[in-house]
């Protein structure tokens, strides 16, 4: 039955109504020429700069005239934190800021890709970025090429984010297990901006030592707090600190009977306020 002339006036009105809606009369799932904005490396990325610019920039020694035991507990729990996950993440969060030095192509699969090489001075991986825009999400794609590991094309990390990027999630998949691939590391964040953020890693692996684990990560301007849940011991450890005033505490089930234990802004023992 072909449509009479009220249906279409009534579409006009419609579509006339909906001033909010941009694809009325079009395909919801058709791509416009404008490619989102790749998501921050702070959706990867954790400032750990704290204790390293703090254990340097003083002597740190059990003997000294007033101890240090609480950062220096603090310091090795978030030591351990970057070693056993998040060294291994600093190199695809470079590469994902990478991608902001080209301009993407959008191509017949309906998908934008960002092709370049990293780094850039001295390229050893060849990498291809892809975005497909959906209605109410952006799928992403990382694609890897290099020659040590031996791997063509291989699906580096994946994820999803919210249309303005406030909210997502990023996979990783272990480069040296390419066929066929397992899940490594598990992100889900929320950005609101760059000093206010909360990142949440999931150790995804099935039959590592670490399946289960959870570190946690959440940025309030100048505060930061981490919690590492060890599956296996089913118990967490919280270390916080204040980038601008030095100080923080540690809470550890086999630190100080489990209770809170706190350092000064010279990263002294201190008593913990009530």
């Amino acid at each position: 039955m072909r449509p009479t002339r009220t249906n279409k006036i009534f579409a006009v009105i419609l579509c006339g109504l909906i001033i909010w809606f941009p694809n009325c009369g079009k395909s919801p799932s058709a791509p416009d020429n404008t490619p989102p904005a790749v998501p921050s490396q702070n959706t990867m990325f954790v400032d750990l700069s704290f204790f390293k610019t703090n254990s340097t920039s003083q002597p740190i020694r059990p003997d000294t005239p007033q101890p240090k035991f609480n950062f220096l507990a603090a310091l090795t729990v978030v030591t351990a934190f970057n070693a056993a996950v998040l060294i291994g993440l600093s190199i695809p969060a470079a590469a994902t800021a990478a991608a902001l030095s080209v301009e993407p192509q959008l191509k017949s699969d309906g998908k934008f890709h960002w092709n370049f090489s990293y780094p850039e001075n001295n390229p050893t991986l060849t990498l291809e970025l892809t975005a497909e825009v959906r209605p109410a999400a952006v799928l992403w794609e990382m694609l890897i090429t290099s020659q040590l590991p031996p791997l063509e094309g291989f699906r580096w990390y994946e994820g999803q984010s919210d249309l303005d990027g406030s909210n997502g999630t990023w996979q990783f998949y272990d480069l040296h297990q390419p066929t066929p691939t397992v899940q490594t590391v598990l992100i889900e964040w929320e950005l609101v901006a760059d000093d206010d953020r909360t990142l949440t890693f999931a150790n995804v692996q099935q039959g590592t030592p670490g399946f289960g684990d959870l570190l946690s990560y959440q940025l309030d301007g100048e505060d930061v707090r981490m919690v590492f849940y060890d599956a296996g011991e089913d118990d967490s450890v919280h270390v916080a600190w204040n980038t601008a005033t030095g100080e923080g505490f540690i809470i550890a089930p086999n630190y100080m009977d489990g209770q809170q234990a706190c350092w000064d802004s010279t990263q002294n023992d201190v008593s913990c306020p009530n």
